[in-house]
């Protein structure tokens, strides 16, 4: 993003105290009172996630930087809905990577990019390893098939008994 494609807009619900930027920067805006034009350094998350302190009648409240970069940019989100990252990265917030989504489709993001808590994991918790052959992949996540197959047979067993 060059430069002069930079645009500016209010934060929400602190119109006049800051102003949140297409590609992601928190700044003062230019005709305030004190520290005109000052861009906030946002902290950064374990996630990656940038997260900036917003100030207003001396009380501090965090916030995502792409939230409220997709709330200015985007509009405000049907209830329940994320402001997800388009390829994955959370330090990229430059507003073409952001849009809103449900819950399922924040997950299946993660999927997609691998970075899904539960992708690293080779063996279920029993520590069978899962294999094409061995894991049944359901709209609730993935089981192990030999858990499974193992949950019936005992089940079969105490009901011959």
């Amino acid at each position: 993003m060059q430069l002069d494609d930079i645009q500016w807009r209010p934060v929400g619900g602190y119109e006049g105290l800051y102003e949140v930027s297409n590609d992601g920067r928190v700044r003062r805006p230019l005709d305030h009172p004190k520290r005109p034009g000052f861009v906030l350094s946002p902290a950064v998350m374990r996630s990656g996630h940038r997260r900036v302190r917003l100030l207003r009648d001396g009380v501090p409240t965090s916030y995502l930087v792409h939230r409220i970069e997709a709330i200015a940019f985007l509009g405000e989100p049907e209830p329940g809905q994320y402001a997800c990252h388009n390829d994955g990265n959370p330090a990229n917030n430059s507003i073409e990577n952001i849009r809103w989504d449900s819950p399922s489709g924040n997950a299946r993001d993660m999927l997609l990019h691998g970075t899904h808590p539960q992708a690293f994991k080779t063996h279920c918790p029993r520590g069978h390893e899962y294999t094409e052959e061995n894991t049944k992949h359901t709209a609730k996540g993935r089981s192990c098939m030999q858990c499974h197959s193992d949950l019936w047979s005992r089940r079969s067993e105490r009901s011959a008994a």
